[in-house]
């Protein structure tokens, strides 16, 4: 069974970051359902810790203004520090964890 280790070793790697993720969120914004885009898992500053369903590798870290993040609104995301966008996917329901 030697060459099961790896593979054990990549789910348990695997496991332990989704357990990390789940303890740093502390907000949860769910979107208007379009399909490829229903929530973000925010930090108590802002940092996103998960995406669902889709696009993870490119959302977690970024950075959310905490200001804009109500109910009915349309989310801003800091770029480099200073730029600023608007989510295109308008706020459905906040939760906090």
């Amino acid at each position: 069974m030697a060459g099961c280790a790896a593979p054990n070793r990549f789910l348990f790697s695997i496991l332990k970051m989704k357990i990390n993720m789940e303890k740093q969120a502390k907000i949860r914004i769910k979107f208007e359902d379009f399909g490829n885009f229903t929530f973000l898992d925010l930090d108590s500053n802002g940092k996103v810790v998960d995406c669902h369903p889709y696009h993870r590798q490119i959302w977690i870290g970024r950075q959310i203004d905490l200001e804009t993040v109500k109910q009915g609104f349309y989310p801003e995301y800091i770029i480099g520090g200073i730029a600023r966008e608007t989510l295109n996917y308008r706020i459905k329901k906040v939760i906090e964890l």
